[in-house]
């Protein structure tokens, strides 16, 4: 089933669509996803747990021996923006009342659910994008390992790591596009629903992915690069700002201060070394200022504070 949406003006992706899958109802049972248990935000230490996933997954995204990199350390972006009313039509592009249909089916929102237009935008810059492998394990290798444990926090058994940034938003909806060294500029979205749906035929049945595709590849053209770049307030990259935006749809608040600390708790090291750098909110976090902020909130943090950080970073000195 596909169902197409044409805005018939400029800032519109009409080469895109929303596509759900549809098997026969006597192919047997069908997964719930498990991301949607071990990723629902609840405090403050699940934003440690996305945190500390979505860092890891920069770090591993970048090519340390390529010299287009020149050892510059991985920058992330965090931020959360409110949709121009401009490019509304956009957002609800990505998010129409056909997408909301299937989310109130599968019991994933009210069926009176009204749209925030409120984005959660994520940023790495530095890394080599999403490779094409790296594309088709985010897309569709997600949650096909064994089930992971909430209370230890062992996310990687099912391949989740790549997926833990959407539970961060209300409907489980992300578009992703991708800078990559392959030379390529790519674009796509997808829904996670909870559950399989039986269809009014009572023959099939709708599965939990939902597509935001183009017919036959993935690239972005100039056109769309641009509207994306409008409605959610992107970095203009360069060819070779090689790294990967991922917005999501309908986010959750969360404090920047909350998101702060869990950045500080998991990767003050790295920090003070140079081998990433922040802006949340337009807060930086850099090498230059780890220490003060560790200062400021030290009494969030715990064992990490600026007195440990210099002694773990004279032992490395020393070895």
């Amino acid at each position: 089933m596909t169902t197409f949406f044409n805005l018939g003006n400029n800032e519109s992706l009409s080469n895109y669509s929303w596509n759900d899958i549809v098997r026969p109802a006597t192919e047997g049972r069908e997964r719930a996803p498990l991301e949607k248990e071990n990723f629902r935000p609840e405090d403050t230490e699940e934003t440690e747990i996305f945190i500390r996933e979505l860092v890891q997954n920069s770090l591993d995204a970048k090519d340390r021996d390529d010299s287009r990199f020149n050892n510059q350390p991985v920058f992330i972006s965090i931020k959360y923006v409110d949709i121009d009313d401009n490019f509304k039509s956009v957002y609800t592009q990505l998010f129409p009342k056909t997408l909301k249909e299937w989310l109130t089916q599968s019991g994933d929102i009210d069926e009176k659910y009204k749209r925030t237009f409120k984005a959660l935008v994520i940023s790495d810059y530095g890394t080599h994008g999403l490779k094409d492998e790296d594309w088709k394990k985010y897309f569709y290798g997600s949650g096909k390992g064994n089930k992971s444990s909430k209370t230890n926090k062992s996310l990687g058994s099912a391949n989740q790591g790549k997926v833990a940034i959407w539970a961060l938003s209300n409907i489980w909806t992300i578009f992703c596009k991708s800078h990559t060294t392959e030379e390529k500029i790519k674009g796509q979205g997808l829904c996670l629903m909870s559950e399989v749906v039986e269809l009014d035929d009572e023959k099939n049945r709708r599965t939990c992915d939902a597509y935001f595709e183009k017919e036959g590849d993935p690239f972005l053209d100039d056109k769309e690069i641009k509207i994306l770049e409008k409605t959610f307030e992107l970095k203009e990259r360069d060819n070779n700002d090689y790294g990967t935006d991922f917005i999501l749809l309908e986010a959750i608040p969360n404090d920047y201060a909350f998101i702060i600390q869990a950045i500080l708790k998991n990767w003050a090291i790295p920090i003070s070394e140079n081998q990433i750098s922040f802006d949340v909110g337009g807060t930086q976090i850099n090498q230059e200022n780890i220490i003060k902020l560790l200062d400021e909130n030290k009494k969030y943090l715990g064992d990490i504070t600026s007195e440990y950080i210099n002694f773990c970073i004279e032992s490395r000195k020393k070895n």
